[in-house]
């Protein structure tokens, strides 16, 4: 009886350890090579992030970055914005955006489920004619949801952004009053590729 019971525990320690194996050769990464080459994204569609006071809307968003692992479950994009609008007719400048964007490890099934984060310097949206300012900073910008992943082949990925409770401060005038508010939303759509589609990136 006592070997049968040895037996027994070392069985469930083996499917145990098995499990777990399974568990991490299953968790979804962004795949990429060459390995330090160039992230570059392009924007699929505007950008657009709403506050309390209106939308911002910018009609190009160009993303850099780099691969730091051939295997990652991040991937961190230097985003600059061009030709953004505030409420409807007002010109806008904002400043780059850094992200780190993550895919969940159990996320198995295109479109492959992720997040993002603000990283700092703050993100600075600017209305001059307005006489206001936006800031988005990094305390409370954390694994914003939802980000999806499809891959395009094997040398593209679409990175679908529709993330909410996005942490602000807005500055005078037509802005908002000058208070952190959480019901920021941002949505957007880039098309990712390696050295200009020179290389391969996909989520696996």
């Amino acid at each position: 009886m006592q070997r049968l019971k040895v037996l027994g525990l070392a069985l469930v320690a083996a499917l145990a350890v098995s499990a777990v194996a399974v568990s991490a050769a299953a968790a979804a990464e962004f795949v990429a090579t060459p390995v330090k080459g160039a992230v570059e994204g392009t924007q699929t569609g505007n950008h657009v992030f709403t506050t309390g006071a209106g939308k911002v809307t910018c009609t190009k968003a160009a993303a850099k970055g780099e691969v730091g692992a051939e295997k990652s479950q991040t991937n961190k994009e230097s985003v600059t914005y061009t030709g953004c609008t505030a409420f409807g007719f007002f010109e806008a400048k904002v400043s780059e955006a850094k992200y780190k964007f993550e895919v969940f490890a159990g996320s198995k099934v295109s479109p492959f489920q992720g997040a993002v984060e603000v990283e700092k310097p703050d993100i600075i949206i600017e209305v001059p004619a307005a006489g206001c300012k936006v800031t988005v900073s990094q305390p409370g910008n954390g694994k914003l949801e939802k980000i999806e992943y499809v891959n395009k082949g094997a040398k593209e990925i679409e990175e679908k952004t529709n993330v909410e409770k996005i942490h602000y401060t807005p500055s005078g005038g037509q802005c908002g009053e000058n208070k952190e508010k959480e019901d920021g939303k941002y949505t957007g759509n880039e098309a990712i590729k390696i050295n200009g589609g020179a290389g391969s990136i996909q989520v696996k």
